[in-house]
């Protein structure tokens, strides 16, 4: 190096140029740090499984990340009703060992079965061990049995049902689906009181277990210290057996006696007509019907057909 090179090195500003120059050299050979954010995946996307089902609706903000899986895309659409709610539930997001099983769906089953399984399905509170009751009242039934047989023929395969019953009696909730020829009911709360898994006494006061019945069991799962039965999980076969009590099940209804004269229907020229009466209620009624009949078609618990014999049928009936 020349004597003039290093006298110019020797300035205070060449000296602080230089050391600028070689921050900026030794920077540059560092790796920058990656901004990048990852999004969630799919795995990611099936949370913690002790989580409500309720928290989980998340599934439905991360559209982007989870790609156009109709199973997913379909996950938590609902069927909301005065006293009856439907949910698709994926089955990726549900509790216990769900996300195991390949499920039989969508399911052939009549409402005539699924009258079967929902009457033969029975409770016990814990402290009157022996004495069982109907998990879903007449009422229930009668208001349900076609939604939910509906709901089971359209579901997708990765889809579970959610279900939500409100009577005078309490609401009942719980989870149906189906795997390998087998109907699994499950439920959290049955006529306003929750499901307990403690085994104390003194906490059980109240609590309910499931009573299985002819052609019924509890589900079991296999863990590391043995199987385990689920009290409030009950398996039966979709072709189950009519029950014994389904005469008594059933709504009654009166049969005129046959030692008095029938009452004819008033006509609707006479006073007692119920158009005569209340035109505007019965109008008020028809639409309610075809409102709800769209409803039921859009959210394909029905298919064309159905909707528009039914309409047909509803504008007989008050027209």
């Amino acid at each position: 190096m020349s004597s003039k090179t290093t006298s110019c090195l020797k300035t205070p500003f060449t000296i602080a140029v230089v050391f600028a120059l070689a921050l900026a050299g030794c920077s540059s050979t560092q790796k920058s740090p990656d901004k990048k954010v990852l999004l969630p995946n799919k795995k990611a996307l099936q949370m913690d499984k002790g989580m409500p089902i309720a928290d989980k609706g998340v599934i439905e903000a991360n559209k982007e990340e989870v790609g156009t899986d109709s199973a997913l895309m379909r996950a938590n659409k609902k069927l909301v009703m005065k006293d009856f709610t439907l949910t698709y539930i994926n089955q990726k997001l549900a509790d216990g060992d769900i996300d195991r099983f390949t499920l039989q769906h969508p399911l052939t089953i009549t409402e005539r079965q699924m009258v079967f399984h929902m009457v033969a399905l029975n409770y016990e509170n814990h402290s009157s061990p022996g004495k069982t009751g109907p998990v879903f009242t007449r009422g229930d039934i009668k208001k349900t049995k076609r939604l939910l047989t509906k709901s089971l023929n359209k579901a997708h395969p990765q889809n579970i049902i959610g279900f939500e019953v409100a009577s005078e009696a309490g609401t009942t909730q719980g989870q149906v689906f189906a795997s390998k020829g087998v109907l699994h009911w499950r439920f959290f709360k049955i006529r306003g009181v929750p499901y307990s898994k403690t085994s104390n006494p003194v906490k059980q006061k109240g609590a309910w277990r499931m009573a299985p019945g002819n052609g019924q069991r509890f589900h079991g799962s296999n863990k590391p210290r043995g199987n385990r039965q689920w009290a409030n999980w009950i398996e039966a076969k979709v072709n189950l057996p009519a029950p014994a009590n389904l005469k008594t099940s059933r709504p009654k209804t009166e049969r005129p006696n046959p030692g008095t004269a029938q009452q004819t229907a008033p006509s609707p020229s006479q006073p007692g007509s119920s158009k005569t009466i209340a035109p505007e209620k019965n109008a008020a009624e028809l639409e309610e019907k075809l409102k709800f009949l769209k409803h039921l078609h859009e959210n394909q618990l029905i298919d064309k057909r159905e909707y528009e014999q039914k309409r047909k049928d509803l504008l007989n009936q008050y027209l």
